[in-house]
């Protein structure tokens, strides 16, 4: 098992590490799985990462958002996973009212849609991760699913319609 890492978050990188999966101690499990568990479906728990380390540390916010930026901005897995933090953010600041700040969904939503439009071919195929994560089939279709559930609840829409 490899040692715990202090993360720094007033660190754009050390914090995009964290977004991507790359401390062992916010990954789905440690080490190898149980032969009997399912493999994770990301790299990353995004509830463990935000609930328990960013909304800890409301100071972060400015580096949170700089990381998720970041995180955009990459390839097809990138921008799943900036979709499921995106995603993440809402249910925690919208819906369950447990975060300590916002994020500013002016900044995201336009490079969400500019990016799902982009990737729009490989979200609809498979998306390899790092590491021991099942490969993702059609990860558009829980794309879409949040967006109906955004229009409907949040009213913005990630997708260009």
């Amino acid at each position: 098992m490899l040692p715990k890492h202090e993360i720094n978050l007033y660190d754009v990188n050390d914090v995009y590490r964290l977004l991507r999966g790359d401390y062992i101690e916010y990954s789905q499990y440690y080490g190898h799985p149980p032969m009997d568990s399912m493999p994770p479906d990301l790299p990353v728990d995004i509830r463990m990462v935000l609930i328990g380390c960013v909304y800890h540390d409301p100071g972060c916010k400015e580096v949170f958002q700089q990381a998720l930026l970041k995180l955009g901005n990459g390839d097809a897995a990138d921008v799943y996973l900036f979709y499921n933090f995106f995603n993440y953010c809402m249910f925690f600041e919208i819906d369950k009212h447990c975060a300590t700040f916002q994020i500013d969904r002016e900044l995201f939503i336009p490079l969400l849609k500019r990016q799902i439009k982009r990737y729009a071919s490989e979200l609809r195929g498979t998306l390899f991760f790092r590491g021991n994560v099942v490969p993702l089939e059609n990860g558009m279709n829980n794309i879409i699913d949040f967006n109906n559930y955004a229009k409907k609840h949040y009213g913005f829409s990630i997708l260009d319609e």
